[in-house]
């Protein structure tokens, strides 16, 4: 039996003769902390209806987006592109000034080796103020090459 920390810390041998057909993503929907990233607004108050809000937004976003790609690239070991990020207003923050999203992985293919990057990866949002509520969802697609 392999040890876990074998396949989470290099790629196995036999896994680079694995010619999986199979590919698939996932997408993660959760919050970002502000308290860890900042925010755009200087003052206690403000309204949805702002135009402050949707500089914030923007401002989170970017952040957000940014953080997540680098660890996503570093659990990788940079063999992944780039996910998708974009904001998700049916996710209620546990607080107001935190940024609910959705984040979209590339395809990635079914080896062993990326089930645990994967694992790894979303561990790892723990302790980079990203969390989840009740609110929060995460859904992954299967794809077999020539199905759709």
């Amino acid at each position: 039996m392999v040890k876990e920390k074998e396949i989470l810390e290099e790629e196995l041998l036999e896994e680079s003769l694995l010619k999986s057909d199979f590919t698939f993503g996932f997408e993660l929907e959760a919050i970002a902390d502000s308290s860890y990233y900042g925010n755009y607004y200087d003052e206690d108050e403000y309204d949805e209806d702002d135009e402050d809000y949707e500089s914030n937004d923007s401002y989170m976003a970017e952040k957000v987006s940014d953080e997540i790609d680098n660890l996503f690239n570093k659990h990788s070991n940079g063999e992944w592109s780039a996910g998708e990020m974009q904001h998700d207003g049916s996710i209620n923050p546990d607080d107001r000034y935190d940024y609910p999203f959705e984040w979209a992985s590339p395809v990635l293919y079914v080896k062993p080796i990326n089930f645990a990057r994967v694992i790894r990866f979303l561990d790892s949002l723990k302790s980079h103020g990203i969390y989840v509520n009740d609110s929060c969802g995460f859904h992954h697609h299967l794809s077999w090459r020539s199905t759709t």
